[in-house]
């Protein structure tokens, strides 16, 4: 479990994301999930989220010292280096 998902749609939904640096040096992400792999994928970023601003909260930075958006951009590849760090474990 991830972020309170099974593993196997988190994975199958991360191998349908295209990575791809541009001249700038600029990561992107393109992708198109179905709503059997996106639901849980939305959910566990949702709960990733959370987790990030709880952080912070705990921390003394308070929420608002990482916008919303930042902090869901944090969130993404926090969930996806979960998701290759337990898959790897489950694949050795």
């Amino acid at each position: 479990m991830i972020a309170g998902e099974s593993l196997d749609p988190l994975v199958r939904a991360v191998v349908l994301f295209r990575f791809r640096r541009d001249p700038s040096g600029t990561y992107r992400v393109d992708g198109t999930l179905p709503s059997a792999l996106a639901d849980p994928f939305l959910r566990a970023l949702d709960r990733v989220e959370e987790e990030l601003r709880q952080i912070d909260l705990k921390d003394g930075h308070g929420a608002m010292d990482r916008t919303p958006e930042q902090r869901r951009a944090d969130a993404f590849p926090d969930l996806i280096e979960r998701v290759a760090d337990l898959s790897d474990t489950q694949h050795h």
